[in-house]
C-alpha cells in the first residue's frame, strides 16, 4: 500500500512539474508569484525571465518587423524555450543584461555574419556583451542551418535572425559566401523598402567586439547623405594581387568585366568590420542586393565576398574609402592591458583582446573588455 501511494505521489509531482514548466515557458505564469519550481528547472526558467530587453533605445523612424519576400527565410519569434543547453551555456545565457547608452545610434543597421559552428563560441559572447547596448531591431544576424539555443535566445529577445538557403558544399565555399553576402545586403534593402530609416549599414563578423558608443560617434562625424565607405583598408596588396598602378591599390583582373569602372585598381576595408552610408548603399543596390551580389562575385572573378564591396565602391564607382584606424581586427596586435587604447577602439577582434588584469580570461576575455567599458553591469562587480 505504501509503495502504491509513493508511486502515485511521484506521478502527480512529475505531471505537475512538466505542466507548470510548459505554461511558464509560454508566458502563462510569468505574473504568478511564489511558484515553487524544482531546483533543476530554476536556471532554465531564469533564462526565460531574462531574454527580453529591459530598456529601449529610441528609434529613428519606424523600425518594422521584416519577413523576407524572396526564397530566404527570416526566423520568427519562438513561443517558448525549446532549446536547453548545458549548465555552462545556461549560465552564460542569463548573463545578457541590457545597457542603455546616452547617444542614439538607432539609425545604424548592424549586420552580423556567422555560421552554426561558431554560435556557441562566438555569437553567444556577442549576444551577452555588445549586442546588449543596441536595440534588438537594429541587429540582423545572418547564418544558416536550423534554430539552436543561441539563435532562439536572440529571436526571443527581438533580434532579427536570418537563415540563408545557400549551398553548403565545402568545394563551393566561395559560392556559399557570395550567397550569404547577397542575403546580408538584401535585408538592408528590404528594411528600406518597408519604410525603416537607417542612415548606415555596418557589417561585423562574429568574432568582432563592437564598442557601440565609439561606433555612434564615428557615424555622427560623417554625412550619410553623401557617399561614405568607412573602414580600415587592407595594406597587403603586394602579397595578394601583385603590383598596382595606384598608390596602395589592389589589382583584380575581374575589374575589366565592369566596363563602367572608374579605376582599374581598388582598396577595400578589412572584411570583419566596415560601414557604408545610406546614400552609397542606394547606389550599390544593382551590384550588391541579393542575386546581384552573386552576379558581381562572378564578374569580379574569384574575389572574396568581403573584398567585393571594395571592388565595386572604389574600382567601379570611384568612391574612395575613408581609413579608420580604430576599426581593428585579427590582423592587428593590440597592446597588452592598455585600457586607454581599448576604450578608444571602435572594433576589436575577440581573439586579440589582452586584458591581463580583467576578471575573465581565455575566450571569455571579451567579457573583461565589456566590463572595462560598462563597469555597472552586475556580473562585472
Amino acid at each position: 500500500e505504501k509503495k502504491r501511494v509513493f508511486v502515485a505521489v511521484v506521478f502527480v509531482w512529475v505531471v505537475g512539474t512538466v505542466t507548470t514548466y510548459y505554461l511558464y515557458s509560454r508566458g502563462h505564469l510569468q505574473n504568478v508569484t511564489n511558484v515553487k519550481f524544482p531546483m533543476a528547472m530554476r536556471l532554465s526558467l531564469k533564462g526565460l525571465e531574462n531574454t527580453s530587453p529591459t530598456t529601449s533605445v529610441p528609434q529613428t523612424g519606424q523600425q518594422q518587423e521584416l519577413t523576407s519576400t524572396s526564397a530566404l527565410t527570416t526566423a520568427q519569434p519562438t513561443p517558448g524555450r525549446t532549446k536547453i543547453g548545458s549548465q555552462e551555456q545556461e549560465q552564460r545565457l542569463v548573463m545578457a543584461e541590457r545597457v542603455e547608452l546616452a547617444s542614439d545610434g538607432s539609425d545604424i543597421y548592424i549586420s552580423v555574419l556567422t555560421t552554426p559552428g561558431y554560435h556557441d563560441s562566438r555569437l553567444s559572447r556577442q549576444y551577452i556583451t555588445w549586442m546588449q547596448t543596441v536595440h534588438p531591431k537594429q541587429v540582423h544576424v545572418v547564418t544558416e542551418g536550423g534554430e539552436d539555443m543561441w539563435t532562439e535566445a536572440l529571436t526571443r529577445a527581438g533580434y532579427q535572425v536570418v537563415y540563408c538557403d545557400c549551398p553548403r558544399d565545402s568545394s563551393k565555399t566561395q559560392r556559399m559566401m557570395c550567397c550569404k553576402g547577397g542575403v546580408q545586403f538584401d535585408h538592408w534593402y528590404q528594411a528600406r523598402d518597408a519604410g525603416a530609416v537607417y542612415n548606415w549599414y555596418c557589417h561585423f563578423d562574429d568574432d568582432i567586439y563592437v564598442n557601440t558608443a565609439a561606433l555612434i560617434q564615428l557615424t555622427q562625424k560623417y554625412d550619410h547623405r553623401q557617399d561614405q565607405y568607412l573602414g580600415k583598408w587592407k595594406r597587403l596588396s603586394q602579397q595578394v594581387y601583385g603590383n598596382s598602378d595606384r598608390i596602395s591599390g589592389w589589382t583584380a583582373p575581374g575589374l575589366y568585366n565592369f566596363p563602367e569602372r572608374k579605376h582599374d585598381t581598388y582598396r577595400y576595408a578589412n572584411g570583419p568590420a566596415y560601414c557604408i552610408s545610406a546614400n552609397l548603399m542606394n547606389r550599390l543596390e544593382k551590384y550588391l542586393r541579393g542575386q546581384n551580389f552573386v552576379n558581381s562575385c562572378n564578374r569580379a572573378q574569384a574575389v572574396m565576398d568581403d573584398v567585393l564591396p571594395g571592388v565595386i565602391i572604389e574600382g567601379v564607382l570611384g568612391v574612395e574609402i575613408t581609413d579608420i584606424p580604430e576599426i581593428t581586427d585579427q590582423l592587428d596586435s593590440p597592446p597588452n592591458d592598455d585600457k586607454s587604447w581599448y576604450k578608444h577602439q571602435i572594433t576589436v577582434a575577440t581573439e586579440k583582446i589582452q586584458l591581463s588584469s580583467g576578471k575573465y580570461y581565455g575566450w571569455d576575455m571579451v567579457l573583461s573588455y565589456h566590463c572595462l567599458l560598462y563597469p555597472g553591469v552586475s556580473w562585472c562587480k
